[in-house]
């Protein structure tokens, strides 16, 4: 069950498979047309995308502190 299709309005060619644990009984590829109608309130693109967008969150990276010294030892 789909709860809401977001489809913007317009003509779509659908393809449909039935498939169970990876074995294909049957595939129809683009049998079928769907048709949206639109409500007036419409965006680019296929699809709507409702829900609330951020700026994206910028995290300062520091290089980390050394912890532990180097001797280097000539052996001679």
């Amino acid at each position: 069950m789909i709860d809401d299709l977001l489809l913007q309005p317009g003509s779509y060619r659908v393809s449909t498979a039935i498939v169970d644990r990876g074995h294909m009984y049957d595939y129809a590829d683009r049998e079928f047309d769907l048709h949206v109608r639109g409500r007036g309130n419409q965006e680019p693109g296929f699809t709507k995308m409702p829900g609330t967008f951020k700026e994206p969150v910028t995290v300062a990276h520091t290089a980390p502190k050394a912890s532990a010294a180097i001797e280097v030892v000539h052996a001679e």
